[in-house]
């Protein structure tokens, strides 16, 4: 479910280890103006002490399974 973060709604958070999640749809995601405000939200997020995972439609789509893969090795460590 998605969670508020200060004024950001992120897609998904694991509390516990101040993770957030963004799963970026084509259609919401691709112009500048949107890659723009990603970058933003990113660093605003890093900066309040998040680790921030972004990952875009044909990722999601090609294999889940390695975005899933990808941040449990970041918080496994």
């Amino acid at each position: 479910p998605q969670v508020k973060i200060g004024r950001f709604v992120v897609d998904y958070l694991l509390r516990q280890d101040q993770t957030v999640i963004e799963c970026d749809g084509e259609y919401w995601h691709r112009s500048a103006q949107a890659k723009a405000r990603d970058q933003y939200k990113n660093r605003s997020l890093m900066e309040k002490g998040y680790q921030v995972f972004r990952f875009t439609e044909p990722e999601i789509r090609q294999s889940p399974s390695d975005c899933v893969d990808r941040v449990l090795m970041q918080v496994r460590k």
